[in-house]
């Protein structure tokens, strides 16, 4: 090419890098939003398997409880945005062991 030419980019060539671009944003949207879905489709079915999903859950992650009775010994601390869904009043029961005091 001449030294006084100008190079001329294809005009889809923008929208091939924007595309891409796009691509990956999405690819990191999914790798950031592992720990949330972390839990999804599981369902804790014990007291100890609850406290574990609450402590180790990303904020706004979804922890979904079987049906019984979870007795804690201490108090469960959700993150932010984090949602317990149970199965129904009188159904999923989070309540305390008989000696506990807070």
């Amino acid at each position: 090419m001449n030294p006084t030419e100008k190079a001329v980019s294809h005009p889809l060539a923008a929208c091939k890098d924007t595309m891409l671009t796009i691509k990956r944003a999405a690819l990191l949207f999914l790798f950031v939003s592992m720990p949330t879905l972390a839990f999804a489709g599981e369902i804790v079915d014990s007291t100890a398997a609850l406290v574990a999903a609450v402590r180790s859950g990303a904020e706004g992650a979804i922890i979904e409880i079987a049906a019984g009775t979870f007795e804690l010994d201490a108090p469960l601390e959700p993150k932010t945005g984090m949602t317990l869904k149970g199965t129904g009043i009188d159904k999923t029961i989070i309540t305390h062991v008989a000696g506990w005091k807070p």
